[in-house]
């Protein structure tokens, strides 16, 4: 699940880096800073304390909550 959720973590940071006209150097590594450091505390806070996983590394609910997630941050990224 960790492995996968890194995978996705990448793939978005790559497709939000994609999105703006305009590019400069390193914006993929703040990109992927951006979208990880926000969506792995979000769904860490949202594993342990909201949805109360244990094991915390269940597939049926982080992977789906993790895209979403990353989903709407690629989105917010590229915009602003």
């Amino acid at each position: 699940v960790l492995l996968y959720s890194v995978f996705m973590t990448c793939v978005a940071a790559v497709e939000a880096g994609q999105r703006p006209a305009h590019r400069y150097q390193g914006q993929y590594l703040q990109t992927l800073l951006a979208l990880s450091m926000g969506a792995w505390l979000l769904i860490i806070y949202a594993a342990l304390v909201v949805l109360q996983l244990r094991p915390l590394w269940d597939a049926q609910s982080i992977i789906p909550v993790l895209g979403m997630l990353l989903g709407n941050a690629t989105s917010g990224v590229s915009v602003g």
